[in-house]
């Protein structure tokens, strides 16, 4: 299997490595230092969030511009499974070297965040279902007019968007990832007319100017709505 760790040069369609199961993931987002501009965190397709620095000695700045302290990693711990590093130790850059010594905080590589990124769609964003089939009704007498509509689509659902945040230690800096939503559904096909006009029903005229007496039709229901994108 292909193995890649998450690094500050990972880009947004590259394919990285989850360092607990192994699997491989789809970069869509990066969090990144707004002090050094490098990234720190990149976050996948399943709404994990992954550290991109597992080397001791690596400094990890915050993601917060208003947050000015640095960690440094001092041990780490590698994954069974994935050969890839998943738990780091590390000390403010400030807490290096005191006596007596601090101790270190151990810290997960890989935040899970699948369950904020995969929370089911805003209220309002999701698509209503379309006007369902309608089938005229048969005229006892007179003159036929009956006309049957196919049901029409459900509209689509709007694009909404979803923050992703790297770990409050870290300072918590967030990207918003775009939801995107779906199309407008087709409407049916009209219902099939087969319509027999028995004696009883009687005379069938009409008086009024270009009118059938009889009109027997059967068009498709109109096309679900498209959907607003993210603006």
């Amino acid at each position: 299997m292909f193995f890649a760790a998450a690094t500050p040069a990972t880009v947004v369609g590259d394919v990285v490595t989850n360092p607990l199961t192994g699997a491989n993931e789809t970069v869509i987002s990066l969090i990144t230092a707004p002090s050094t501009g490098e990234v720190i965190y990149v976050v996948t397709s399943t709404g994990n969030v992954i550290l991109t620095k597992f080397t001791v000695g690596n400094l990890i700045p915050s993601t917060d511009a208003a947050v000015t302290t640095v960690y440094q990693i001092v041990s780490v711990t590698v994954n069974a499974t994935s050969g890839i590093v998943d738990k780091v130790n590390v000390n403010l850059t400030t807490d290096i070297g005191a006596n007596p010594a601090v101790t270190p905080t151990l810290l997960n590589v890989l935040e899970d965040q699948s369950a904020l990124y995969n929370a089911p769609p805003p209220p309002g964003t999701v698509g209503t279902p379309g006007t369902p089939q309608v089938i005229a009704p048969q005229a006892a007498a007179g003159a036929i007019y009956e006309v049957s509509k196919g049901a029409d689509g459900s509209s689509g659902s709007d694009a909404y968007g979803v923050s992703v945040c790297a770990p409050s230690w870290l300072g918590g800096g967030c990207v918003t990832i775009a939801k995107l939503g779906s199309k407008g559904v087709d409407g049916t096909t009209g219902p099939t007319i087969n319509r027999t006009v028995l004696p009883s029903h009687g005379a069938i005229s009409t008086t009024a100017i270009n009118e059938a007496a009889i009109e027997l039709g059967s068009v498709g229901g109109n096309g679900g709505t498209g959907t607003y994108p993210i603006n």
